[in-house]
C-alpha cells in the first residue's frame, strides 16, 4: 500500500465466521496488545453453545469473552454474550484458570468467586452490523463493540465503537489497521495507525476523469481537486464518492468510515459556484465564526429522516481561500464526534 489511500481500496468480505475468528485469534496480541489468548471455542457447563474465544486481560487480570459475527444480522451477539456471562459458574473459572496457568504461567490471588462480575465482554462484527438497540444494550452493560471492514490487499480496518474503551484496548485512536501483506516483511509492526500507515498519496486519475465529464473550467477544477485532496489527506478515514449523473451530478461526497460510513461533507458544483455541505449531528451544533456566512440546510432521506447541514458557497478567490479554514474548523468539530462516548 505504498501508493494508495485506504479510502480508495475496494472492500471485501470474510468468507465465513470461522475465517473471522481465525483472523482475530491469530492477530489477537496485535489488535489488542493488552490481551493474551486462553482458549478457542469454550463450552460452559450450563450452556449448550460455545464461547468463540476466551482471552486474559493482563492489566485488569480478568477473563475476556469474545463473540464474533460475520454476515447474518438476524443473530444478536450482544444478547448472546450476556447469556454466556450468566452461564459461567465457579467450576468454569477453576477450569479456565487451570488452562491459563498451564499455557501462560500467569497466576493471581483474587477470590475466584469475583471472576464473573469482573469479566470483560467484546462483540466483534462487520461494519454497520450493530443495531441501535444492540448499541444501547452494549453501552448499558459496558460491552466493547468492535467493527471490522476487510479491504483488498489483505488490509483490514478495525474500529472501536465507544471512546471509553480505548484505554483498556491500549489503542491510540478508535481504530487500528492490520496489513497482512506486511506480516512476512515486518512481523512486529502489523498494527499501524494513521500516522504510520495510511498513505496520503491518492490516485487523481479518477477525479480528473470525473471533472472532465463535467466540463469544469480550470480554476473550478483546481479548487475541487485541492479540497478533495485536503480532506483525503486529513487524519480521518474518508471514503470518497463521485456523482457524474443524476440529481447529485457534480457532487463529491465524503463518508466517514469511523462514523459508520456517514456522509459528512458534500462538495457540489452548481453552475458557476461550488457549494460545500457540512453535516451536523444535531441542529446548530457546528458554529464557526460568522465571517463564513453559512446557510442552514436540511435534507430528508427516502425513509423520511431529516439531517441538518451548513452550506458554504465558493464564488471567487476570496471565498475559496476561506473554504480551507472552514474545512479545518469543521474537521475539529468532527474530531469530537468520531470517538463515541
Amino acid at each position: 500500500m505504498s501508493n494508495k489511500d485506504l479510502s480508495v481500496l475496494k472492500t471485501e468480505n470474510f468468507e465465513s465466521e470461522e475465517k473471522v475468528y481465525k483472523f482475530f485469534e491469530e492477530n489477537l496480541n496485535l489488535i489488542f496488545p493488552g490481551l493474551t489468548f486462553v482458549i478457542h471455542k469454550y463450552r460452559p457447563y450450563q450452556e449448550g453453545n460455545e464461547i468463540d474465544t476466551i482471552a486474559w486481560c493482563i492489566s485488569k487480570k480478568v477473563f475476556v469473552l469474545i463473540e464474533y459475527k460475520n454476515k447474518s444480522k438476524s443473530e444478536d451477539p450482544v444478547t448472546q454474550i450476556l447469556g454466556y456471562r450468566e452461564a459461567l459458574e465457579i467450576g468454569d473459572f477453576y477450569r479456565l484458570r487451570e488452562i491459563l496457568e498451564n499455557k501462560n504461567n500467569i497466576f493471581w490471588k483474587r477470590n475466584i468467586k469475583d471472576e464473573k462480575k469482573n469479566l470483560i465482554l467484546i462483540c466483534i462484527s462487520p461494519l454497520n452490523y450493530f443495531t441501535s438497540r444492540q448499541i444501547a444494550v452494549a453501552k448499558a452493560n459496558d460491552i466493547i463493540l468492535i467493527e471490522f471492514q476487510k479491504h483488498e490487499s489483505n488490509i483490514t480496518l478495525i474500529n472501536c465503537h465507544f471512546k471509553s474503551h480505548l484505554e483498556l484496548l491500549e489503542w491510540k485512536h478508535n481504530y487500528v489497521i492490520i496489513n497482512k501483506m506486511a506480516e512476512m516483511q515486518k512481523p512486529n509492526n502489523l498494527i499501524i495507525d494513521e500516522e504510520k500507515f495510511v498513505s496520503k498519496i491518492i490516485n487523481d486519475n479518477e477525479l480528473s476523469n470525473f471533472l472532465q465529464t463535467l466540463e469544469v473550467d480550470k480554476k473550478m477544477s483546481n479548487w475541487l481537486s485541492e479540497m478533495s485532496t485536503y480532506l483525503l489527506n486529513s487524519s480521518f478515514l474518508f471514503k470518497r464518492k463521485l456523482f457524474s449523473e443524476g440529481e447529485w451530478k457534480g457532487g463529491i461526497n465524503f463518508y466517514l468510515t469511523t462514523m459508520r460510513n456517514m456522509s459528512v461533507v458534500d462538495i457540489k458544483l452548481e453552475q458557476k459556484q461550488i457549494v460545500i455541505w457540512l453535516r451536523e449531528t444535531e441542529k446548530d451544533t457546528f458554529i464557526p465564526p460568522k465571517e463564513y456566512n453559512l446557510e442552514d440546510g436540511k435534507w430528508k432521506n427516502r425513509w423520511g429522516k431529516e439531517s441538518y447541514w451548513k452550506k458554504y458557497r465558493i464564488e471567487d478567490e476570496n471565498s475559496y481561500k476561506k473554504a480551507h479554514s472552514l474545512l479545518k474548523n469543521y474537521l475539529s468539530y468532527l474530531e469530537g464526534l468520531t470517538l463515541k462516548s
